[in-house]
């Protein structure tokens, strides 16, 4: 990559970066998503597994504790739908600051503040 000699270059790198960024948000959650129900999956399994052959009223308990670990993972599920939709908010939202940035250099404006809103 050739940088100008005002360095804007770089600076529409890393706009585009930070686009890039975003876009394999999707792939990463899917990955993510996929570790977390196999993890509860195999433990909650394990659990019912263990289930076979003993008391009542520790079958009982034992079953309640996978369907806690079921619940715990569908709240994992929910932290990283929430955290993966802020950060992708946040990574858009400084790449069209930095663009904004760039638009008003090219066009000899004054530079606008940057002004990126949380999720």
């Amino acid at each position: 990559m050739t940088t100008s000699a005002d360095g804007t270059d770089g600076v529409r790198h890393a706009a585009e970066t930070l686009r890039a960024a975003r876009d394999e948000l999707p792939a990463a959650a899917d990955q993510v998503d996929a570790t977390i129900s196999d993890r509860i999956r195999d433990v909650s399994d394990a659990v019912e597994r263990a289930t076979k052959g003993i008391p009542a009223d520790l079958r009982g308990e034992l079953l309640a504790t996978a369907h806690d670990v079921r619940l715990h993972g569908t709240r994992m599920t929910a932290a990283r739908e929430d955290a993966f939709a802020a950060a992708s908010h946040v990574l858009a939202e400084y790449a069209g600051e930095i663009e904004a940035l760039l638009r008003a250099a090219d066009d000899g404006a004054e530079s606008p503040a940057l002004s990126v809103t949380p999720p």
